[in-house]
């Protein structure tokens, strides 16, 4: 398991412009509800586009390989 970013040294993907967070919610902000559901749809377009596979603990990470 790698350090965490810390920015100067290990740069994390979201610096380098690889990696953008999108976080789905309802509108009452459920993210456990409604939100999870949209993000592995999302997900699932982004991985037939060549993006790379969501983190499990981490479904708004959207990431190019």
């Amino acid at each position: 398991h790698l350090p965490k970013c810390d920015g100067k040294i290990r740069v994390s993907q979201h610096q380098r412009g690889k990696a953008v967070d999108i976080y789905f919610i309802t509108v009452d902000n459920n993210f456990a509800d409604w939100g999870q559901e949209l993000a592995n749809k999302w997900h699932g377009w982004w991985e037939a586009k060549g993006g790379n596979k969501a983190i499990s603990w981490d479904l708004g990470h959207f990431e190019v390989g």
